[in-house]
């Protein structure tokens, strides 16, 4: 299996984790397609010598979702910390 073969099987998987985690989590969807894209990059470079084509697919499934999950997780965070800083400067109403 090459390197397109596996991102062409995968592409309509990425898409679909990528439109999920983006209306969850209110992340660019670009941006995690293309960490999907670098998913499979990095699996195929790293197991594809190694392992037959059936589980380098099982594979490339676990590391996408991985991937794209801990993107989301970051991303999610920074925004709570930038929400949270922002809540902080803001001045305080005094109560009558």
């Amino acid at each position: 299996m090459t390197l397109e073969e596996l991102y062409n099987a995968e592409r309509a998987r990425i898409r679909k984790l990528a439109l999920r985690y983006s209306r969850i989590f209110r992340v660019e969807l670009e941006d995690l397609e293309q960490t999907g894209a670098l998913a499979v990059c990095e699996t195929y470079f790293r197991y594809a010598y190694k392992v037959n084509d059936e589980a380098l697919f099982r594979l490339s499934h676990r590391i996408i979702n991985r991937m794209m999950y801990k993107y989301v997780l970051e991303e999610y965070r920074l925004k709570e910390k930038l929400v949270n800083e922002n809540l902080e400067r803001m001045p305080k109403e005094e109560s009558d």
